[in-house]
């Protein structure tokens, strides 16, 4: 399913990234991005190696603290925030490290519904095991 969108005005802001630097040592790696990424929107990064494009996600999952700028999550303040806003902001990612953490006989369908059926059986398994532990004290 492909979305055209041609009023960004009218869409919710989800994801905005304001004025973001970040260097490491002499290493200018982000020079003042601006990125909003709006509801239903699909967003794809590219660039070559060295760009930036894993320093904005690490930004943005809080791995790394930018050296300037502004974070902002469905309205609410990012960086600089409190530990119980940021997991409340966290809580609401998903997050999939690069290297090894596919199955790369699946495509990424079976590879998302692997991790979702885990934690789906995982739940039924401790179901079952409270039922249990009830019955048998009942």
């Amino acid at each position: 399913m492909l979305f055209f969108f041609t009023n960004r005005k009218k869409m919710k802001e989800k994801i905005e990234i304001k004025d973001l630097h970040q260097s490491f040592g002499p290493k200018v790696v982000l020079d003042g991005i601006d990125l909003t990424v709006y509801e239903h929107e699909i967003l794809c990064i590219i660039g070559i190696s060295g760009a930036g494009k894993s320093v904005i996600l690490k930004n943005l999952i809080g791995i790394l603290q930018p050296d300037s700028g502004r974070i902002i999550v469905n309205g609410v303040e990012f960086t600089g925030a409190d530990a119980e806003t940021r997991r409340a902001i966290l809580s609401k990612y998903g997050i999939l490290f690069q290297g090894a953490a596919l199955f790369d006989s699946l495509n990424i369908y079976d590879n998302i519904a692997f991790g979702l059926q885990k934690k789906i059986y995982r739940k039924i398994a401790y179901g079952r095991l409270s039922l249990r532990c009830w019955k048998t004290s009942a």
